[in-house]
């Protein structure tokens, strides 16, 4: 069972009876990339990881504009949706 515990500064993940990561507390809706859990992985084109967060990536499609939400939209919607 893997536990999180949220604290003033940072978040600790726990997986039973030992932290296995550590997490410094950042603004809300900020992308933040630890590079160290991405080494190793496959990267099929071989380019190099980046260090920071992509800004555009040409190989993806733009969406538009990402709308921030209350996660009590997404419940009122489930519980609608479950007839209740």
């Amino acid at each position: 069972m893997v536990t999180v515990r949220e604290h003033a500064s940072d978040f600790t993940i726990w997986h039973r009876d030992r932290v296995v990561a550590t997490h410094a507390r950042h603004a809300r809706h900020q992308v933040v990339m630890q590079p160290a859990h991405y080494a190793g992985l496959l990267r099929v084109d071989q380019t190099p990881l980046a260090q920071q967060p992509p800004q555009y990536d040409p190989r993806y499609r733009s969406t538009g504009v990402v709308e921030v939400r209350d996660l009590a939209v997404y419940a009122h919607f489930a519980t609608a949706a479950c007839g209740g």
